[in-house]
């Protein structure tokens, strides 16, 4: 039985996980969905685990990537955004590699990743930065130019980099004058009839206490599967965070903290929703995704 099977890889003795859920497509419809584990583990008590259901959203990571592309198409589609673009042309700041200064960087580059900029010691800050502190040499996150690729300029080589995403996130909220979790909601993850999204502080409380906490078996850079599962991310223990939490630069931790949206301009910095890999999403929402791609965009309610 194939439940069965997907109960054993809980307990892998060396590669164990807390949860699973899957959903699987066949001739264009879901035939099966499963779901297993716990998206709560208590620290002291195991009666107290809250188990995963089919409702229960996890951080799918890169997968996001994919879904912010779905976004920049639908403005694609509608011609507030020009796929041969210069990217400066949406972002109000000229975008160069400094060692490739007369090839524009085009907005399918960044899809591709090809766009020859790369990932320094961080892809997502926290406004009131912005995002030319990336990428000007005066700016706070400059790196040395550590965000470009001195040897390959823009279309000429494949290197995958987060930060694509998030430029390509700051230049959606600059195309449809909208910020960017809002638009993406509204017009890409509930006409899938999807109900997450990339920003928490917009969850229901009974979303967040079916939110899924990602988990390791490590603490630092050392994986002990014999150790306790330590919390990494999305543990708001039932609570509705007060904004989007990304890492605080000027903090000696580099702790989460929260984002004030109050002062955010959309089209200055969205990287700090986390374009790259903030989607929260369960495998069935996942799933609608996958048939659209499976239908050539003809799913209902997903029109153009």
């Amino acid at each position: 039985m194939p439940s069965q099977r997907l109960q054993t890889l809980l307990h892998d003795p060396l590669h164990a996980i807390p949860s699973l859920q899957v959903a699987v497509i066949r001739a264009g419809e879901i035939v099966y969905a499963g779901s297993f584990g716990y998206r709560y583990l208590h620290p002291a008590d195991p009666d107290q685990h809250l188990p995963v259901n089919h409702q229960t959203r996890f951080r799918v990571a890169s997968i996001s990537k994919l879904v912010v592309g779905l976004g920049v198409l639908r403005l694609v589609e509608r011609g507030q955004i020009d796929l041969d673009a210069d990217v400066s042309e949406y972002l109000g700041f000229t975008l160069r590699n400094p060692a490739f200064p007369a090839a524009p960087i085009r907005v399918r580059h960044l899809l591709c990743h090809t766009s020859s900029l790369r990932d320094g010691s961080r892809y997502s800050i926290p406004s009131p930065h912005t995002l030319q502190d990336f990428f000007t040499p005066e700016g706070r996150f400059f790196e040395g130019g550590a965000h470009f690729d001195p040897q390959h300029g823009p279309g000429a080589y494949a290197c995958y980099a987060n930060l694509n995403t998030g430029v390509l996130g700051t230049l959606l909220e600059c195309a449809c004058k909208q910020r960017f979790d809002v638009f993406m909601e509204q017009e890409v993850l509930r006409p899938l009839g999807m109900e997450g999204g990339f920003n928490v502080s917009r969850f229901t409380p009974a979303q967040i206490g079916n939110l899924a906490v990602l988990y390791r078996k490590r603490m630092g850079e050392a994986w002990n599967p014999a150790g306790p599962w330590v919390a990494q991310v999305d543990d708001y223990g039932g609570v509705v965070p007060p904004g989007p939490m990304t890492q605080n630069p000027d903090a000696p931790d580099d702790r989460l903290e929260v984002v004030d949206l109050g002062t955010y301009r959309p089209g200055t910095n969205a990287t700090f929703f986390s374009p790259q890999g903030g989607l929260r999403a369960s495998a069935l929402e996942l799933a609608q995704v996958a048939l659209l791609f499976m239908k050539q965009g003809r799913l209902e309610g997903f029109g153009s």
